[in-house]
């Protein structure tokens, strides 16, 4: 009998693929992300010239990150191309992962992938990626709203600021990640097993916390890549003042690294689906008999 997959061994699998396979993945990733993609990189450089003229003027690291966040509140000069960007980016990128979903599949099944087999599915079923991009969204934004309301009561200006604004950082990447789990866990749901939005969505989130020590296992690779585009970003606008240039690094950066992690997590809910099922889920989900 052949040994579950863990998630690290996922993410290992993943890499190979993802190298043999790079440039599938890259179309697939520029055809559905082009747009959002552009839309959040005229928000990040006006946030990112934000907090570094913040620092500037002598405020505080999260004095400074609050101020960049800040743009997109309602007030924000910046508010509409937050807000279209973060709605346009809802309703597209479950296509991107749901592409990636069946590149995986057929790349297991056929040894081989192309890029209209993963992308001419999912435009086919495009109402049911939508309407789960929107769901997942509106959860999405209540959650991200409530850490914004925490880093904006974070205290200013004294001696503990940066262990605060690195403990705050910590907290908000693993909850990010937990989200990111469910979030891929429930496109498998959609994808694999036909599951409708809603019941995927809670699939999703009951499956992030049931294997919640996975997110651990790609914490430490999801870490170094954010410590070292945050660094590049900082080191490359800091230096040269080429804040555009940064910005489109780090977005690009971004979705490839999205991508990769994809890959690893549908992995490891491919191996555990088809062992377990959803025989494990409580019974007021009612997700098992689809």
């Amino acid at each position: 009998m052949a040994i579950a997959l863990r998630m690290g061994r996922s993410m290992r699998i993943a890499r190979r693929i993802y190298v043999r396979a790079f440039w599938v993945m890259l179309a697939v990733y520029v055809a559905a992300m082009a747009l959002p993609s552009a839309l959040d990189y005229f928000g990040f450089v006006n946030a990112l010239s934000t907090f570094s003229d913040e620092r500037d003027y002598g405020a505080s690291l999260s004095g400074a990150l609050s101020s960049a966040l800040n743009r997109v509140d309602p007030s924000g000069p910046d508010y509409l191309i937050w807000a279209f960007g973060g709605m346009l980016s809802a309703l597209i990128y479950p296509f991107a992962v749901a592409a990636t979903i069946l590149f995986l599949k057929s790349v297991i099944v056929n040894d081989r992938a192309r890029f209209r087999d993963c992308l001419v599915p999912v435009l086919r079923n495009w109402l049911t990626y939508a309407q789960f991009g929107l769901v997942w969204f509106m959860g999405f934004t209540l959650g991200r709203n409530a850490l914004f309301a925490i880093l904006d009561h974070l205290p200013q200006g004294s001696a503990v600021d940066g262990v605060l604004m690195v403990l705050f950082l910590i907290a908000a990447a693993f909850l990010y990640g937990l989200q990111y789990v469910g979030y891929v866990a429930a496109l498998v749901a959609i994808t694999i097993d036909d599951l409708d939005p809603v019941r995927a969505t809670v699939a999703g989130i009951w499956l992030a916390f049931r294997y919640a020590a996975g997110v651990f296992s790609i914490a430490w690779r999801s870490a170094v890549f954010f410590v070292a585009v945050v660094l590049a970003v900082g080191v490359l606008d800091g230096l040269t003042r080429a804040t555009s240039l940064a910005v489109a690094l780090g977005i690009l950066g971004t979705l490839l690294f999205s991508s990769y992690l994809t890959l690893g997590i549908a992995l490891f809910f491919f191996d555990k689906l088809q062992r377990e099922g959803y025989t494990h889920a409580p019974a007021w989900l009612r997700i098992s008999g689809t």
